[in-house]
Protein backbone atom coordinates (compact mmCIF):
# COMPACT_ATOMS: atom_id res chain seq x y z
CA UNK A 1 0.00 0.00 0.00
CA UNK A 2 1.28 3.46 -0.63
CA UNK A 3 0.33 6.63 1.26
CA UNK A 4 -0.61 9.74 -1.05
CA UNK A 5 1.11 13.39 -0.32
CA UNK A 6 -0.78 16.70 -1.01
CA UNK A 7 -2.43 19.54 0.83
CA UNK A 8 -5.53 21.02 1.78
CA UNK A 9 -7.34 24.31 1.32
CA UNK A 10 -9.93 26.51 2.71
CA UNK A 11 -10.87 29.39 1.69
CA UNK A 12 -13.11 32.03 3.86
CA UNK A 13 -14.78 34.85 1.97
CA UNK A 14 -17.78 37.47 2.25
CA UNK A 15 -20.59 38.03 -0.09
CA UNK A 16 -19.37 38.77 -3.80
CA UNK A 17 -21.74 41.54 -4.33
CA UNK A 18 -19.94 43.53 -1.19
CA UNK A 19 -16.61 42.78 -2.37
CA UNK A 20 -17.14 44.04 -5.56
CA UNK A 21 -18.74 47.52 -4.49
CA UNK A 22 -15.91 47.23 -2.16
CA UNK A 23 -13.26 47.11 -4.12
CA UNK A 24 -15.13 49.21 -7.04
CA UNK A 25 -15.27 51.93 -4.59
CA UNK A 26 -11.52 51.61 -3.68
CA UNK A 27 -10.46 51.81 -7.65
CA UNK A 28 -13.16 54.79 -8.02
CA UNK A 29 -10.93 56.36 -5.07
CA UNK A 30 -7.83 55.83 -7.21
CA UNK A 31 -9.18 57.30 -10.06
CA UNK A 32 -10.15 60.60 -8.19
CA UNK A 33 -7.46 60.95 -6.47
CA UNK A 34 -5.02 60.27 -9.58
CA UNK A 35 -7.36 62.92 -11.45
CA UNK A 36 -7.99 65.52 -9.14
CA UNK A 37 -6.68 68.65 -10.52
CA UNK A 38 -4.72 71.87 -8.75
CA UNK A 39 -7.16 74.31 -7.25
CA UNK A 40 -8.44 76.86 -9.73
CA UNK A 41 -9.50 80.62 -8.12
CA UNK A 42 -11.96 82.26 -10.60
CA UNK A 43 -10.30 85.55 -11.87
CA UNK A 44 -11.97 89.21 -12.02
CA UNK A 45 -13.93 89.31 -14.83
CA UNK A 46 -14.83 92.06 -17.26
CA UNK A 47 -17.72 93.44 -15.81
CA UNK A 48 -15.36 94.03 -12.21
CA UNK A 49 -12.50 95.09 -14.14
CA UNK A 50 -14.56 97.54 -15.77
CA UNK A 51 -16.25 98.45 -12.46
CA UNK A 52 -12.75 98.99 -10.93
CA UNK A 53 -11.50 100.93 -13.58
CA UNK A 54 -14.87 103.51 -13.57
CA UNK A 55 -14.33 103.20 -9.55
CA UNK A 56 -10.95 104.86 -10.38
CA UNK A 57 -11.04 107.03 -13.27
CA UNK A 58 -13.82 108.04 -11.32
CA UNK A 59 -12.29 108.56 -8.30
CA UNK A 60 -9.18 111.02 -9.71
CA UNK A 61 -10.36 112.64 -11.84
CA UNK A 62 -14.20 111.89 -13.00
CA UNK A 63 -16.33 114.59 -14.95
CA UNK A 64 -18.15 115.24 -11.57
CA UNK A 65 -14.52 116.60 -9.94
CA UNK A 66 -14.02 118.93 -13.23
CA UNK A 67 -17.37 120.25 -12.62
CA UNK A 68 -16.65 120.86 -8.68
CA UNK A 69 -13.38 122.77 -9.51
CA UNK A 70 -15.26 124.72 -12.09
CA UNK A 71 -17.89 125.76 -9.53
CA UNK A 72 -15.07 126.32 -6.97
CA UNK A 73 -13.19 128.97 -9.47
CA UNK A 74 -16.83 130.72 -10.33
CA UNK A 75 -17.77 130.41 -6.90
CA UNK A 76 -14.28 132.88 -5.77
CA UNK A 77 -14.30 134.83 -9.11
CA UNK A 78 -18.18 135.87 -7.66
CA UNK A 79 -16.82 135.93 -4.28
CA UNK A 80 -14.26 138.17 -5.07
CA UNK A 81 -16.78 140.60 -7.12
CA UNK A 82 -16.28 144.36 -6.26
CA UNK A 83 -19.29 146.20 -6.58
CA UNK A 84 -19.05 149.22 -8.65
CA UNK A 85 -18.80 152.09 -6.14
CA UNK A 86 -21.41 155.27 -6.81
CA UNK A 87 -20.31 158.93 -5.47
CA UNK A 88 -22.65 161.41 -5.22
CA UNK A 89 -22.42 163.41 -8.39
CA UNK A 90 -22.24 167.03 -7.79
CA UNK A 91 -24.46 169.51 -10.57
CA UNK A 92 -21.77 172.49 -9.63
CA UNK A 93 -20.44 174.95 -9.22
CA UNK A 94 -23.68 176.69 -9.49
CA UNK A 95 -23.30 179.55 -12.04
CA UNK A 96 -23.21 183.22 -10.17
CA UNK A 97 -24.92 185.77 -12.43
CA UNK A 98 -23.28 188.86 -11.66
CA UNK A 99 -25.06 192.38 -11.45
CA UNK A 100 -24.55 194.94 -13.83
CA UNK A 101 -24.63 198.82 -13.10
CA UNK A 102 -24.91 201.65 -14.93
CA UNK A 103 -23.25 205.27 -14.26
CA UNK A 104 -25.99 207.68 -13.61
CA UNK A 105 -25.69 210.86 -16.52
CA UNK A 106 -24.68 214.22 -14.36
CA UNK A 107 -26.44 217.91 -15.90
CA UNK A 108 -24.06 220.36 -14.82
CA UNK A 109 -26.93 222.53 -16.14
CA UNK A 110 -26.99 225.77 -18.63
CA UNK A 111 -26.20 229.10 -17.47
CA UNK A 112 -26.82 232.55 -18.51
CA UNK A 113 -26.40 236.24 -17.60
CA UNK A 114 -26.03 238.39 -16.46
CA UNK A 115 -29.82 238.82 -17.03
CA UNK A 116 -31.20 241.87 -18.18
CA UNK A 117 -32.86 243.20 -15.85
CA UNK A 118 -36.55 244.67 -16.35
CA UNK A 119 -39.79 244.55 -15.00
CA UNK A 120 -40.84 240.77 -15.58
CA UNK A 121 -44.34 239.60 -15.51
CA UNK A 122 -44.35 236.32 -14.20
CA UNK A 123 -46.22 233.09 -14.78
CA UNK A 124 -47.25 230.37 -13.73
CA UNK A 125 -45.12 227.39 -15.04
CA UNK A 126 -46.87 224.45 -16.05
CA UNK A 127 -45.94 221.22 -14.04
CA UNK A 128 -45.49 217.96 -15.19
CA UNK A 129 -45.67 215.39 -12.78
CA UNK A 130 -43.97 212.63 -15.11
CA UNK A 131 -45.40 209.57 -16.81
CA UNK A 132 -44.91 206.23 -14.26
CA UNK A 133 -44.55 202.84 -15.65
CA UNK A 134 -45.35 199.74 -13.57
CA UNK A 135 -46.22 197.38 -12.02
CA UNK A 136 -43.37 195.78 -13.96
CA UNK A 137 -44.30 192.22 -15.67
CA UNK A 138 -43.38 189.19 -13.82
CA UNK A 139 -42.44 186.08 -15.76
CA UNK A 140 -43.38 183.02 -14.05
CA UNK A 141 -41.86 179.39 -14.53
CA UNK A 142 -42.56 176.42 -15.02
CA UNK A 143 -41.12 173.02 -13.88
CA UNK A 144 -41.46 169.52 -15.04
CA UNK A 145 -42.01 166.14 -13.08
CA UNK A 146 -39.25 163.56 -13.76
CA UNK A 147 -40.60 160.37 -15.13
CA UNK A 148 -39.12 157.68 -13.19
CA UNK A 149 -38.38 154.28 -14.22
CA UNK A 150 -38.11 151.01 -12.03
CA UNK A 151 -36.32 149.01 -14.19
CA UNK A 152 -36.76 145.89 -15.58
CA UNK A 153 -36.00 142.47 -13.99
CA UNK A 154 -35.44 138.69 -14.84
CA UNK A 155 -36.45 135.73 -13.11
CA UNK A 156 -36.45 132.93 -12.02
CA UNK A 157 -33.73 131.39 -13.63
CA UNK A 158 -34.89 128.58 -15.09
CA UNK A 159 -33.45 125.51 -13.70
CA UNK A 160 -32.16 121.50 -15.68
CA UNK A 161 -33.40 118.59 -14.10
CA UNK A 162 -31.24 116.11 -14.28
CA UNK A 163 -32.36 112.25 -15.56
CA UNK A 164 -30.48 109.54 -14.70
CA UNK A 165 -30.61 105.94 -15.92
CA UNK A 166 -30.96 102.31 -14.77
CA UNK A 167 -28.13 100.01 -15.30
CA UNK A 168 -29.55 96.93 -16.92
CA UNK A 169 -29.10 94.01 -14.26
CA UNK A 170 -27.41 90.72 -15.94
CA UNK A 171 -29.06 87.29 -14.20
CA UNK A 172 -26.03 85.18 -14.65
CA UNK A 173 -26.32 81.80 -16.02
CA UNK A 174 -27.04 78.97 -13.53
CA UNK A 175 -25.47 75.12 -14.09
CA UNK A 176 -28.35 72.34 -12.69
CA UNK A 177 -27.13 69.09 -12.71
CA UNK A 178 -30.46 67.97 -13.56
CA UNK A 179 -29.90 68.93 -16.77
CA UNK A 180 -26.94 67.20 -17.18
CA UNK A 181 -28.51 64.66 -18.98
CA UNK A 182 -29.82 66.99 -22.04
CA UNK A 183 -25.83 66.86 -22.89
CA UNK A 184 -25.40 63.20 -22.47
CA UNK A 185 -24.68 60.99 -25.67
CA UNK A 186 -26.97 59.43 -26.45
CA UNK A 187 -25.04 56.62 -27.92
CA UNK A 188 -22.58 56.44 -24.80
CA UNK A 189 -24.83 53.89 -23.25
CA UNK A 190 -24.32 51.33 -26.29
CA UNK A 191 -20.85 52.02 -26.32
CA UNK A 192 -20.63 51.12 -22.72
CA UNK A 193 -22.58 47.95 -23.55
CA UNK A 194 -20.58 46.86 -26.47
CA UNK A 195 -17.63 46.85 -24.34
CA UNK A 196 -18.53 45.21 -21.28
CA UNK A 197 -20.16 42.73 -23.74
CA UNK A 198 -16.44 42.19 -25.78
CA UNK A 199 -15.29 42.08 -21.69
CA UNK A 200 -17.70 39.20 -20.69
CA UNK A 201 -16.81 36.95 -23.74
CA UNK A 202 -13.04 37.15 -23.08
CA UNK A 203 -14.01 35.78 -19.92
CA UNK A 204 -16.08 32.85 -20.84
CA UNK A 205 -13.22 32.44 -23.33
CA UNK A 206 -10.33 32.21 -20.43
CA UNK A 207 -13.44 30.20 -18.20
CA UNK A 208 -13.16 27.66 -21.11
CA UNK A 209 -9.27 27.96 -21.11
CA UNK A 210 -9.54 26.53 -17.58
CA UNK A 211 -12.05 24.04 -17.88
CA UNK A 212 -10.36 22.46 -20.50
CA UNK A 213 -6.56 22.48 -18.52
CA UNK A 214 -8.55 20.92 -15.84
CA UNK A 215 -10.30 18.05 -18.40
CA UNK A 216 -6.62 17.91 -19.36
CA UNK A 217 -5.19 18.03 -16.06
CA UNK A 218 -7.96 14.81 -15.00
CA UNK A 219 -9.06 17.89 -12.61
CA UNK A 220 -12.34 18.67 -13.69
CA UNK A 221 -15.09 20.22 -11.43
CA UNK A 222 -12.17 20.44 -8.65
CA UNK A 223 -11.26 22.94 -5.98
CA UNK A 224 -8.05 24.56 -8.23
CA UNK A 225 -10.77 25.27 -11.19
CA UNK A 226 -12.98 26.65 -8.87
CA UNK A 227 -10.00 29.06 -7.36
CA UNK A 228 -9.03 29.88 -11.17
CA UNK A 229 -12.69 30.83 -12.05
CA UNK A 230 -13.56 32.77 -9.25
CA UNK A 231 -9.86 34.95 -9.60
CA UNK A 232 -10.48 34.84 -13.16
CA UNK A 233 -14.36 36.28 -12.52
CA UNK A 234 -12.93 38.76 -9.95
CA UNK A 235 -10.26 40.50 -12.49
CA UNK A 236 -12.78 40.41 -15.26
CA UNK A 237 -15.33 42.11 -12.71
CA UNK A 238 -12.77 44.85 -11.90
CA UNK A 239 -11.68 45.29 -15.21
CA UNK A 240 -15.28 45.77 -16.24
CA UNK A 241 -15.94 47.83 -13.55
CA UNK A 242 -13.20 50.14 -14.06
CA UNK A 243 -13.89 50.15 -18.09
CA UNK A 244 -17.70 51.28 -16.88
CA UNK A 245 -16.91 53.81 -14.56
CA UNK A 246 -13.95 55.13 -17.36
CA UNK A 247 -16.43 55.56 -20.06
CA UNK A 248 -19.09 56.92 -17.79
CA UNK A 249 -16.73 59.40 -16.52
CA UNK A 250 -15.43 60.73 -20.18
CA UNK A 251 -19.32 61.00 -21.33
CA UNK A 252 -19.95 62.97 -17.83
CA UNK A 253 -17.03 65.59 -18.86
CA UNK A 254 -18.00 65.67 -21.98
CA UNK A 255 -22.10 66.51 -20.86
CA UNK A 256 -20.08 68.59 -18.21
CA UNK A 257 -18.16 70.63 -21.09
CA UNK A 258 -21.28 71.18 -23.87
CA UNK A 259 -23.26 72.41 -20.43
CA UNK A 260 -20.60 74.88 -19.78
CA UNK A 261 -20.05 75.81 -23.17
CA UNK A 262 -23.81 76.71 -23.80
CA UNK A 263 -23.86 78.45 -20.45
CA UNK A 264 -20.71 80.70 -21.24
CA UNK A 265 -22.61 81.41 -24.32
CA UNK A 266 -25.66 82.64 -22.19
CA UNK A 267 -23.82 84.61 -20.06
CA UNK A 268 -22.34 86.39 -22.92
CA UNK A 269 -25.45 86.99 -24.53
CA UNK A 270 -27.01 88.07 -21.67
CA UNK A 271 -23.72 90.20 -20.65
CA UNK A 272 -23.99 92.04 -24.16
CA UNK A 273 -27.48 92.54 -24.02
CA UNK A 274 -26.92 94.19 -20.18
CA UNK A 275 -24.29 96.30 -22.02
CA UNK A 276 -26.13 97.28 -24.89
CA UNK A 277 -29.41 98.12 -22.59
CA UNK A 278 -27.60 100.32 -20.35
CA UNK A 279 -25.24 101.95 -22.90
CA UNK A 280 -28.64 103.15 -24.33
CA UNK A 281 -30.00 104.09 -21.34
CA UNK A 282 -26.85 105.83 -20.79
CA UNK A 283 -26.78 107.59 -24.01
CA UNK A 284 -30.46 108.52 -23.40
CA UNK A 285 -29.76 109.96 -20.45
CA UNK A 286 -26.99 111.65 -21.14
CA UNK A 287 -29.14 113.39 -24.50
CA UNK A 288 -31.89 114.00 -22.09
CA UNK A 289 -29.82 116.24 -19.78
CA UNK A 290 -27.75 118.26 -22.47
CA UNK A 291 -31.41 118.99 -23.73
CA UNK A 292 -32.24 119.72 -20.52
CA UNK A 293 -28.80 121.82 -19.92
CA UNK A 294 -29.23 123.34 -23.74
CA UNK A 295 -32.82 124.71 -23.16
CA UNK A 296 -32.00 125.78 -19.45
CA UNK A 297 -29.45 127.73 -20.76
CA UNK A 298 -31.32 129.36 -23.74
CA UNK A 299 -34.31 129.88 -21.77
CA UNK A 300 -32.03 132.02 -18.89
CA UNK A 301 -30.24 133.94 -22.11
CA UNK A 302 -33.37 134.64 -23.98
CA UNK A 303 -34.62 136.18 -20.23
CA UNK A 304 -31.76 137.97 -19.46
CA UNK A 305 -31.73 139.52 -23.58
CA UNK A 306 -35.25 140.11 -22.82
CA UNK A 307 -35.01 141.94 -19.63
CA UNK A 308 -31.77 143.90 -21.15
CA UNK A 309 -34.01 145.11 -23.96
CA UNK A 310 -36.78 146.49 -21.35
CA UNK A 311 -34.41 147.88 -19.27
CA UNK A 312 -33.08 149.49 -21.82
CA UNK A 313 -36.32 150.74 -23.72
CA UNK A 314 -37.37 151.58 -20.07
CA UNK A 315 -34.54 154.00 -19.67
CA UNK A 316 -34.66 155.21 -22.95
CA UNK A 317 -38.46 155.93 -22.80
CA UNK A 318 -37.88 157.94 -19.25
CA UNK A 319 -34.95 159.83 -20.76
CA UNK A 320 -36.81 160.83 -23.62
CA UNK A 321 -40.23 161.64 -21.21
CA UNK A 322 -37.36 163.81 -19.13
CA UNK A 323 -36.01 165.45 -22.43
CA UNK A 324 -39.18 165.96 -23.52
CA UNK A 325 -40.55 167.61 -20.36
CA UNK A 326 -37.58 169.77 -20.19
CA UNK A 327 -37.87 170.89 -23.71
CA UNK A 328 -41.36 172.07 -22.88
CA UNK A 329 -40.69 173.40 -19.54
CA UNK A 330 -37.42 175.24 -21.22
CA UNK A 331 -39.88 176.25 -23.80
CA UNK A 332 -42.56 178.00 -21.26
CA UNK A 333 -40.26 179.33 -19.42
CA UNK A 334 -38.36 180.72 -22.21
CA UNK A 335 -41.67 182.08 -23.65
CA UNK A 336 -43.09 183.37 -20.32
CA UNK A 337 -39.85 185.41 -19.97
CA UNK A 338 -39.72 187.02 -23.35
CA UNK A 339 -43.42 187.85 -23.04
CA UNK A 340 -42.76 189.78 -20.14
CA UNK A 341 -39.50 191.63 -21.30
CA UNK A 342 -41.82 192.20 -24.18
CA UNK A 343 -44.48 193.82 -21.87
CA UNK A 344 -41.96 195.65 -19.78
CA UNK A 345 -40.35 197.03 -22.87
CA UNK A 346 -43.85 197.97 -24.40
CA UNK A 347 -44.51 200.34 -20.89
CA UNK A 348 -41.34 201.63 -20.80
CA UNK A 349 -41.80 202.50 -24.28
CA UNK A 350 -44.87 204.44 -23.73
CA UNK A 351 -43.92 205.63 -20.82
CA UNK A 352 -41.11 207.62 -22.77
CA UNK A 353 -43.41 208.50 -25.02
CA UNK A 354 -45.70 210.21 -22.41
CA UNK A 355 -42.74 211.56 -20.53
CA UNK A 356 -41.90 213.43 -23.95
CA UNK A 357 -45.33 214.96 -24.81
CA UNK A 358 -45.58 215.89 -21.50
CA UNK A 359 -42.57 217.87 -20.99
CA UNK A 360 -43.23 219.02 -24.90
CA UNK A 361 -46.52 220.08 -23.95
CA UNK A 362 -45.63 221.74 -20.37
CA UNK A 363 -42.76 223.52 -22.83
CA UNK A 364 -45.54 225.08 -25.03
CA UNK A 365 -47.40 226.03 -22.02
CA UNK A 366 -44.48 228.15 -20.15
CA UNK A 367 -43.60 229.27 -23.54
CA UNK A 368 -47.20 230.36 -24.86
CA UNK A 369 -46.96 231.99 -21.11
CA UNK A 370 -43.47 233.61 -21.48
CA UNK A 371 -44.58 234.56 -24.43
CA UNK A 372 -47.48 236.62 -23.52
CA UNK A 373 -45.82 238.18 -19.89
CA UNK A 374 -42.97 239.16 -22.89
CA UNK A 375 -45.91 240.63 -24.95
CA UNK A 376 -47.38 242.19 -22.44
CA UNK A 377 -44.20 243.71 -20.89
CA UNK A 378 -43.02 244.38 -24.62
CA UNK A 379 -44.29 248.23 -24.87
CA UNK A 380 -41.93 249.33 -21.39
CA UNK A 381 -39.23 247.16 -21.67
CA UNK A 382 -39.20 246.24 -25.46
CA UNK A 383 -35.50 245.42 -25.58
CA UNK A 384 -35.19 244.48 -21.91
CA UNK A 385 -37.81 241.75 -22.08
CA UNK A 386 -36.49 240.84 -26.19
CA UNK A 387 -33.21 240.31 -24.15
CA UNK A 388 -34.75 238.21 -21.07
CA UNK A 389 -36.80 236.50 -22.98
CA UNK A 390 -34.16 235.58 -25.49
CA UNK A 391 -31.92 234.77 -22.18
CA UNK A 392 -34.29 233.00 -20.41
CA UNK A 393 -36.08 230.99 -23.89
CA UNK A 394 -32.51 229.48 -24.86
CA UNK A 395 -31.80 228.82 -20.54
CA UNK A 396 -35.11 227.17 -20.89
CA UNK A 397 -34.46 225.10 -23.83
CA UNK A 398 -30.94 224.40 -22.64
CA UNK A 399 -31.81 223.20 -19.36
CA UNK A 400 -34.68 220.72 -20.79
CA UNK A 401 -32.58 219.48 -23.32
CA UNK A 402 -29.84 218.58 -20.89
CA UNK A 403 -32.40 217.49 -18.27
CA UNK A 404 -34.36 215.37 -21.40
CA UNK A 405 -31.22 213.83 -22.47
CA UNK A 406 -29.60 213.21 -18.92
CA UNK A 407 -33.02 211.28 -18.56
CA UNK A 408 -32.94 209.41 -21.48
CA UNK A 409 -29.52 208.49 -20.62
CA UNK A 410 -30.38 207.20 -17.12
CA UNK A 411 -33.54 205.15 -18.11
CA UNK A 412 -31.16 203.12 -21.20
CA UNK A 413 -28.65 202.66 -18.47
CA UNK A 414 -30.73 201.55 -15.97
CA UNK A 415 -33.17 199.39 -18.73
CA UNK A 416 -29.45 197.93 -20.14
CA UNK A 417 -28.29 196.98 -16.90
CA UNK A 418 -31.81 195.14 -16.16
CA UNK A 419 -31.85 193.77 -18.72
CA UNK A 420 -28.27 192.31 -18.42
CA UNK A 421 -28.86 191.48 -14.91
CA UNK A 422 -32.18 189.58 -16.33
CA UNK A 423 -30.24 187.80 -18.87
CA UNK A 424 -27.46 186.46 -16.92
CA UNK A 425 -30.12 185.19 -13.68
CA UNK A 426 -31.66 183.41 -16.50
CA UNK A 427 -28.98 181.90 -17.81
CA UNK A 428 -27.92 181.33 -14.32
CA UNK A 429 -30.25 179.33 -13.65
CA UNK A 430 -30.74 177.02 -17.12
CA UNK A 431 -26.72 176.31 -16.55
CA UNK A 432 -27.92 175.19 -13.00
CA UNK A 433 -30.79 173.43 -13.87
CA UNK A 434 -28.97 171.85 -16.34
CA UNK A 435 -25.84 170.41 -14.29
CA UNK A 436 -28.17 169.08 -11.77
CA UNK A 437 -30.46 167.41 -14.56
CA UNK A 438 -26.98 165.88 -16.00
CA UNK A 439 -25.80 165.14 -12.37
CA UNK A 440 -29.12 162.95 -11.50
CA UNK A 441 -28.77 161.31 -15.25
CA UNK A 442 -25.31 160.39 -13.77
CA UNK A 443 -26.15 159.41 -10.67
CA UNK A 444 -29.22 156.95 -12.04
CA UNK A 445 -26.92 155.38 -14.53
CA UNK A 446 -24.26 154.78 -11.78
CA UNK A 447 -26.54 152.97 -9.70
CA UNK A 448 -28.29 151.19 -12.37
CA UNK A 449 -25.20 149.72 -13.25
CA UNK A 450 -24.16 148.92 -9.87
CA UNK A 451 -27.37 147.12 -9.41
CA UNK A 452 -26.55 145.38 -12.63
CA UNK A 453 -23.05 144.57 -11.45
CA UNK A 454 -24.56 142.85 -7.97
CA UNK A 455 -27.74 141.28 -9.90
CA UNK A 456 -24.80 139.66 -12.23
CA UNK A 457 -22.14 138.17 -9.30
CA UNK A 458 -25.17 136.95 -7.79
CA UNK A 459 -26.52 135.07 -10.68
CA UNK A 460 -23.05 133.98 -11.45
CA UNK A 461 -22.65 132.52 -7.89
CA UNK A 462 -26.01 130.57 -8.14
CA UNK A 463 -25.16 129.09 -11.41
CA UNK A 464 -21.79 128.26 -9.99
CA UNK A 465 -23.61 126.36 -6.84
CA UNK A 466 -25.78 124.58 -9.03
CA UNK A 467 -22.74 123.04 -11.20
CA UNK A 468 -20.75 122.20 -7.83
CA UNK A 469 -24.46 120.39 -6.89
CA UNK A 470 -24.53 118.66 -10.66
CA UNK A 471 -20.83 117.81 -10.03
CA UNK A 472 -21.45 116.52 -7.07
CA UNK A 473 -24.74 114.57 -8.06
CA UNK A 474 -22.52 113.49 -10.91
CA UNK A 475 -19.48 112.00 -9.56
CA UNK A 476 -21.54 109.90 -6.97
CA UNK A 477 -23.71 108.19 -9.75
CA UNK A 478 -20.81 107.59 -11.37
CA UNK A 479 -18.86 105.97 -8.26
CA UNK A 480 -22.38 104.38 -7.25
CA UNK A 481 -22.01 102.61 -11.03
CA UNK A 482 -18.70 101.91 -10.75
CA UNK A 483 -19.52 100.12 -7.08
CA UNK A 484 -22.67 98.02 -8.36
CA UNK A 485 -20.53 96.63 -11.29
CA UNK A 486 -18.12 95.66 -9.10
CA UNK A 487 -20.63 94.14 -6.89
CA UNK A 488 -21.93 92.72 -9.99
CA UNK A 489 -18.91 91.07 -11.03
CA UNK A 490 -17.60 89.65 -7.56
CA UNK A 491 -21.09 88.16 -7.22
CA UNK A 492 -20.44 86.38 -10.89
CA UNK A 493 -16.74 85.43 -9.81
CA UNK A 494 -18.34 83.78 -6.73
CA UNK A 495 -20.70 81.93 -8.77
CA UNK A 496 -17.90 80.52 -11.33
CA UNK A 497 -15.68 79.98 -8.28
CA UNK A 498 -18.13 77.70 -6.64
CA UNK A 499 -18.97 76.17 -10.11
CA UNK A 500 -14.99 75.39 -10.47
CA UNK A 501 -14.91 74.07 -6.80
CA UNK A 502 -18.09 71.79 -7.87
CA UNK A 503 -16.91 70.45 -10.56
CA UNK A 504 -13.14 69.51 -8.75
CA UNK A 505 -15.13 68.04 -6.20
CA UNK A 506 -17.57 66.19 -7.65
CA UNK A 507 -15.55 63.20 -7.77
CA UNK A 508 -14.64 63.27 -4.00
CA UNK A 509 -18.79 64.00 -3.31
CA UNK A 510 -19.48 61.01 -5.15
CA UNK A 511 -16.85 58.66 -3.48
CA UNK A 512 -18.34 60.49 0.41
CA UNK A 513 -21.38 59.30 -1.16
CA UNK A 514 -19.90 55.37 -2.19
CA UNK A 515 -18.09 55.52 1.02
CA UNK A 516 -20.83 56.27 3.37
CA UNK A 517 -22.80 53.24 1.84
CA UNK A 518 -19.88 51.03 2.77
CA UNK A 519 -18.81 52.56 6.45
CA UNK A 520 -20.03 50.07 8.49
CA UNK A 521 -18.38 47.31 10.07
CA UNK A 522 -17.18 45.44 6.97
CA UNK A 523 -15.77 41.08 7.70
CA UNK A 524 -12.99 39.54 6.40
CA UNK A 525 -12.35 40.04 2.70
CA UNK A 526 -11.18 36.35 2.76
CA UNK A 527 -8.36 34.34 2.96
CA UNK A 528 -6.92 31.48 1.64
CA UNK A 529 -5.25 28.52 4.00
CA UNK A 530 -3.30 25.85 2.95
CA UNK A 531 -2.38 22.79 5.16
CA UNK A 532 -0.17 19.89 4.10
CA UNK A 533 -1.74 16.48 4.71
CA UNK A 534 -0.72 12.44 4.20
CA UNK A 535 -2.89 9.79 3.14
CA UNK A 536 -3.93 6.53 1.66
CA UNK A 537 -4.33 7.05 -1.76
CA UNK A 538 -5.56 3.05 -1.85
CA UNK A 539 -7.47 3.32 1.10
CA UNK A 540 -9.10 6.47 -0.06
CA UNK A 541 -9.94 4.66 -3.21
CA UNK A 542 -11.33 1.69 -1.57
CA UNK A 543 -13.37 4.31 1.07
CA UNK A 544 -14.83 5.75 -2.22
CA UNK A 545 -15.65 2.66 -3.99
CA UNK A 546 -17.14 1.07 -0.96
CA UNK A 547 -19.21 4.47 -0.12
CA UNK A 548 -20.21 4.95 -4.11
CA UNK A 549 -21.42 1.14 -3.85
CA UNK A 550 -23.89 2.17 -1.33
CA UNK A 551 -25.18 5.37 -3.31
CA UNK A 552 -25.25 3.92 -6.74
CA UNK A 553 -24.35 0.45 -7.03
CA UNK A 554 -21.15 -0.83 -9.31
CA UNK A 555 -21.02 2.68 -11.36
CA UNK A 556 -21.23 4.76 -7.83
CA UNK A 557 -18.63 2.50 -6.92
CA UNK A 558 -16.46 3.35 -9.70
CA UNK A 559 -17.11 6.64 -10.04
CA UNK A 560 -16.46 6.83 -5.52
CA UNK A 561 -13.35 4.88 -6.00
CA UNK A 562 -11.61 7.37 -8.22
CA UNK A 563 -12.71 10.54 -6.55
CA UNK A 564 -11.76 8.80 -3.31
CA UNK A 565 -8.19 8.04 -5.03
CA UNK A 566 -7.55 11.74 -6.48
CA UNK A 567 -9.42 13.19 -3.68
Amino acid sequence: MSKGGGSTTSTTSIDPDLKKAYLANIGQAQSVAGALPVRQFAGFNPLYTAGEEQLINTGLNGPGIQSVDQAAYQTAQAGGYQPQMVGGISGGPAAMAGATGYQASNFGGAQTGPASMAGAMGYQAANFGGAQTGPAALARSQGYQAANFAGAQTGPAALAGAMGYGASDVNAAQANMGDIGRYMNPYSQNVTQNALSDLEKQRQKSLLQISQQAGAAKAFGGSRQGVAEAQTNIGYGTEAGNLSSKLNEQAYNNAMAAQQQDLARQQQAAMQNAAQRTSASQFGAGAANQAALVNAAAKNAMAQFNTGNLQQAGLSNAASQNAASQFGAGAANQAALTNAAAQNAMQQFNTGNLQQAGLSNAASQNAASQFGAGAANQAALTNAAAQNAMAQFNVGNLQQAGLTNMAARNAASQFGAGAQNQAQLTNAASINAMNQYNAGLAQQSALANQNIGLAGAQFRLGAANQLGNLGTQQQGLRMSGAQAAMQAGSARQQLEQAQMDAMRNIGMEKLGISSGALSGQLPNLGMTQTQPYYRNQVGGALGGAAAGYQFGGPIGAGIGGLLGYFG
